[in-house]
């Protein structure tokens, strides 16, 4: 079993095989797997002589397909072993973590790339990527070569790190278990008593936990468990115990977990776990106010939130000084940054949530100075996701509650009054955080009132409004349809943004006529193409080396793409007026897996800084943002696009 010589196509049509519940077609099969039927009947045939030995087969049906049997389901279990699942770059580098990790020996590369039957190269590139993920970034754990042979740092803390990390970021928030890993190296009964044990002393100490905390906490204790057994112990380290509940939870979860699991706990894994629970426990909200923080935040993480809400104040006249619960959020998001093991859940579409919070991820990176001063490191991705989340909320509390930031809204209606109270009610009930409707007028008295103090106009009928002032003038229907939602959202979306940008700007048109243009370039790699548009940029060479560093070390940490079609690449230098430099691509490049078009590279003056938010704003408003960049080819695509 341990040696099939299956390719991993034919490992991956397996895996699809036993998952059926019924018959699937060798069509159905080779769109799954991107190959022809003949190769789907080829790879069958190939896997049943290696399963003829076990009493287990795949069996065909003319007219129904295939399906999977076995009279072995202690088969199963070995068909489904880790060993034999490498279908993906993921799965080969968890397998990577996973085996360094258990290894007290090094391991020879040569008998990995046949346990996992890839090639050289592909070991080489998943070594890389788990790198990345280990040991440039938490627990920053050391990986060695000698020759042909790979071990991690004989580190017990950040090897169990290590292996958290591994289950909770497949950890299946909707069943028991773990996705994954399936309580392979976990075993579901320990688990259990875990998660029961945990449970019990946490409710009994009123000590609250976020859910990754929690499923962090029953990891590490069961993780504790397994290494202990095997001998392996963290070395004693001190810690004073400040916080008295989680102490004596900890303590009693430890002591009731060894009589169930029939073991010892020396003090120094006891202390772990108090560390875990003391470092992640929710503070308590309603003690918390801005008299009491001094209490409960130590003088760092207070210094690091005033500097910040300093900094949106003084650089995006963003002012949420006031705003007590968005203070005590802050304060808790940066004390648990400068936890030594802390765990921010990405699990859903990170990027879908990053494309929607364009303007709140920019202002999150804005942090990045003060995380490098105070932290001595940059945040990571997930770091700085939660920190837009943070903003976001923040952004939505100035308009509920400054009644000046509110849109002044005029409603022409040519119904009779019910109609148009009606139309109020359901828009105060949709957008009444943003707009502040002061007038319902019938259309006939559009030319008598007096438009000079409304910002927005909501008409029913398509009649012209005459001279509005600086008013702008949206057609609804009488009974706000999804697509006027759509509308008004819209537009709401653009006044906000445009709140954030600073006067006196340069017009997009100059700078797209200044611009440094490629069409239908030909272009292979988005680092090389970047590399080609910082020069267009930059032209003293020094200078150009540091602003493409800095782009490189921020597409690293949040890669600018985070949706298909355009590309916004962009940095700010200090003595230079803003350039753009754009590319039209004969071929779409994938970059961070999305497919790319269009590239748009931006130079942004210092002084000019909040024009970052105009032109994210432009480029990233369209709601079909893919199907739009099929469209632009040339230089007047990108103008009609833009403009």
């Amino acid at each position: 079993m341990e040696s099939w010589n299956l390719s991993l196509r034919q490992r991956k049509l397996l895996y699809i095989m036993q998952n059926q519940t019924s018959f699937i077609t060798s069509t159905d099969l080779a769109r799954q797997l991107q190959v022809s039927p003949r190769t789907i009947r080829s790879d069958i045939s190939e896997i049943n002589e290696k399963l003829e030995p076990f009493h287990t087969r795949i069996f065909s049906e003319k007219s129904k397909g295939y399906f999977f049997h076995s009279e072995n389901p202690d088969i199963l279990l070995k068909l489904n072993n880790i060993d034999n699942a490498f279908f993906t770059k993921e799965d080969r580098v968890r397998y990577l973590a996973f085996q360094l990790c258990l290894s007290d020996i090094p391991i020879n590369i040569y008998d990995l790339e046949d346990e996992m039957f890839v090639s050289h190269t592909t070991l080489e590139h998943d070594l890389n990527e788990l790198r990345e993920k280990y040991v440039q970034a938490p627990p920053y754990i050391r990986l060695t070569q000698v020759r042909d042979e790979l071990a991690l740092e004989d580190d017990e803390r950040k090897r169990r790190s290590m292996l958290n990390k591994l289950f909770h970021e497949d950890w299946n928030y909707n069943t028991r278990g773990n996705a994954y890993y399936g309580y392979q190296f976990l075993d579901e009964q320990v688990m259990s008593c875990v998660s029961q044990v945990v449970t019990h002393y946490l409710n009994l100490y009123s000590i609250r936990l976020e859910d990754p905390n929690r499923v962090m906490l029953d990891l590490a204790i069961a993780i504790m468990y397994l290494r202990v057994q095997s001998g392996h112990l963290v070395t004693p380290k001190a810690a004073a115990s400040t916080d008295m509940a989680a102490w004596q939870a900890a303590m009693d979860i430890m002591d009731a977990l060894q009589q169930k699991l029939n073991i010892r706990f020396p003090e120094a894994e006891r202390v772990e776990i108090y560390t875990k629970i003391a470092g992640a426990r929710l503070m308590d909200a309603q003690q918390l106010s801005f008299s009491t923080i001094g209490h409960y935040f130590d003088y760092e993480t207070i210094q690091m939130a005033n500097e910040y809400i300093r900094y949106l104040q003084d650089y995006d006249q963003i002012d949420v000084s006031d705003d007590e619960d968005f203070y005590i959020t802050l304060l808790q998001y940066l004390r648990y940054l400068q936890m030594p093991e802390h765990i921010f859940n990405t699990q859903e579409t990170t990027d879908l949530v990053r494309a929607q919070l364009y303007m709140e991820s920019e202002l999150a990176w804005q942090f990045q100075p003060i995380a490098k001063k105070h932290l001595g490191r940059m945040l990571a991705s997930a770091e700085l996701l939660y920190l837009a989340l943070c903003i976001s909320g923040a952004l939505e509390y100035i308009y509920q509650n400054r009644p000046e930031t509110k849109i002044r809204t005029v409603i022409c209606c040519h119904l009779n009054l019910p109609a148009i109270w009606a139309l109020k009610r359901k828009l105060l009930g949709s957008f009444g955080s943003y707009l502040n409707v002061t007038e319902l007028l019938g259309i006939n008295e559009k030319d008598t009132y007096d438009f000079s103090e409304t910002e927005l106009i909501l008409t029913t009928a398509r009649k012209r409004i005459p001279a509005p002032g600086p008013a702008d003038v949206l057609y609804i229907s009488p009974f706000l349809n999804v697509q006027d939602h759509n509308r008004i959202e819209d537009y709401i979306t653009g006044k906000r943004i445009w709140r954030l940008i600073a006067p006196g700007l340069p017009p997009l048109s100059a700078l797209l006529d200044s611009a440094c243009w490629h069409e239908g370039i030909t272009a292979a790699e988005p680092d090389a193409l970047v590399a080609l548009m910082c020069g267009d940029l930059i032209k003293d060479s020094l200078a150009r080396r540091d602003f493409l560093e800095a782009i490189r070390q921020r597409e690293h940490i949040a890669s600018f793409v985070c949706q298909p079609g355009i590309a916004f690449v962009y940095g700010n230098v200090s003595d230079s007026p803003t350039r753009l430099s754009i590319a039209t691509l004969k071929h779409h490049i994938v970059w961070n897996s999305y497919k790319i078009r269009v590239v748009i590279a931006a130079a942004i003056s210092s002084r000019e800084a909040t024009l970052v938010f105009l032109l994210l704003d432009r480029i990233y408003r369209s709601h079909n943002l893919n199907e739009t960049a099929k469209g632009i080819h040339t230089k007047d695509d990108v103008y009609s696009y833009i403009l």
